[in-house]
């Protein structure tokens, strides 16, 4: 493993010395690792050239695992680094813990499939922009680490066919061969369905390019639990 700290040249000398902290207990478990710093002006910098640089190693990074929880000047960064790795090919999963409740208790994953405009055709399921790829591969690891339910959920306007999106569902679920529970359609308003969809102490959804990390935070609030707003890197299949 390697560890690269990103940070400028007040912080370097710190965070130099947690990164050594880390390799060694690394060490102690038999895990081998490096260490190196990079600095930068900014954070989105830092993960943008490390991970341009790692393009080309023989394990090159695959997921970029973003959180809320670090500080306002990285989290501003958030959607340069997004948008880079739609270029390079990687994924991105940023995750907004629930101030309170956290993960509750760890039981129900719901996970959100983009509306397909209206063509919701079972005879042509495959995987692409629109098919939550590595929402459900998360989703069935944190299943067979917690031991909980999936769900799927998909929001329909009023004047689309609920038959169709049901058996396009129906063969969507019968295709993946994951162990989802159920799924549920609902008819109505994005943001107003939002707020009365079946609880869940996690809530996986797409990350979008005409959306910003407000628009995230206002669904996180309304769906009332933690979220993970998930970016496929265009290599995932669910259906494989």
């Amino acid at each position: 493993a390697i560890l690269m700290g990103i940070g400028n040249k007040n912080s370097s000398p710190d965070l130099k010395n947690e990164l050594k902290e880390m390799s060694n207990a690394f060490k102690k478990v038999n895990l081998f690792s490096r260490t190196t710093m990079m600095k930068t002006n900014t954070f989105a910098d830092g993960v943008n050239f490390g991970n341009q640089a790692l393009g080309g190693a023989f394990f090159r990074p695959n997921i970029i695992f973003l959180t809320m929880l670090e500080q306002e000047s990285s989290i501003q960064d958030y959607p340069v680094i997004i948008n880079e790795a739609r270029n390079l090919e990687i994924g991105v999963a940023l995750y907004m813990p629930h101030p309170k409740a956290m993960l509750g208790r760890k039981q129900t994953i719901n996970v959100w499939v983009r509306n397909k405009g209206g063509v919701w055709d079972s005879n042509n399921v495959t995987p692409g922009e629109n098919t939550p790829n590595l929402s459900l591969l998360m989703a069935y690891k944190l299943k067979k680490n917690w031991d909980a339910e999936i769900r799927l959920i998909t929001i329909i306007s009023p004047d689309e066919n609920i038959q169709d999106a049901k058996e396009y569902l129906n063969e969507f679920m019968d295709l993946t061969r994951m162990p989802i529970k159920d799924f549920v359609i609902e008819v109505g308003n994005f943001y107003e369905e939002l707020e009365d969809s079946p609880p869940a102490d996690i809530n996986l959804f797409g990350i979008s390019p005409v959306m910003n990390i407000s628009d995230y935070l206002k669904i996180a609030k309304t769906v009332n639990s933690s979220c993970m707003f998930i970016m496929d890197s265009g290599h995932e299949n669910v259906f494989a």
